[in-house]
């Protein structure tokens, strides 16, 4: 599978807090996807701005014939070392499944309801969590 190193490209612009970036950071975003010669994109990012970006960016590809997957975790991976994080099984999951998407922009997250991780519509859900005593999972609900 060939692999687009956005970093190389982009990395000061977009090396940020995912609750500082602007919707002029999407446009930005949306062109840079929209010229790459590649069709999936899976983006890490900060859970507290997820589904707005994600629904920006939404807006921004539509009819772009590209798949997008935002990726986050509750527990960030830098912090697995005290505690569990859903990071890296989010990030398989998406890895594992993105080419069963259709053109669109999605995120993952813990469905409890399946208790396993699915894709989300972001114009279609809030951002909520789970506790257990093992871990925390990032998990979206439909409003």
């Amino acid at each position: 599978m060939d692999v687009y190193n956005f970093f190389d490209n982009a990395e000061e612009r977009f090396s940020k807090d995912s609750k500082e970036v602007t919707e002029k950071d999407i446009a930005e975003l949306a062109s840079i996807i929209r010229s790459a010669e590649y069709r999936y994109f899976i983006f890490t990012h900060g859970t507290d701005a997820m589904a707005r970006n994600a629904k920006l960016l939404q807006g921004a590809l539509q009819d772009s014939g590209r798949v997008v997957v935002f990726v986050g975790a509750m527990i960030p991976l830098s912090m697995s070392a005290k505690h569990k994080s859903d990071a890296v099984d989010n990030l398989q999951f998406a890895l594992e499944h993105i080419h069963e998407l259709e053109n669109g922009v999605n995120m993952v997250g813990y469905n409890p309801q399946t208790k396993r991780r699915d894709f989300y519509n972001p114009d279609k859900v809030e951002k909520n969590f789970v506790v257990s005593k093992e871990n925390l999972q990032l998990i979206f609900t439909s409003r």
